[in-house]
């Protein structure tokens, strides 16, 4: 399952930090196909 961060409670999971890492990574490929 994928964990988000929650502002309420001011915690960043190491799932999310890597999620972001993806998401990043997966835009920047994206953004290089174009």
């Amino acid at each position: 399952m994928i964990k988000k961060y929650s502002k309420i409670n001011g915690i960043i999971d190491e799932d999310c930090v890597s999620n972001l890492r993806y998401d990043l990574i997966k835009s920047l490929k994206r953004f290089k196909n174009l």
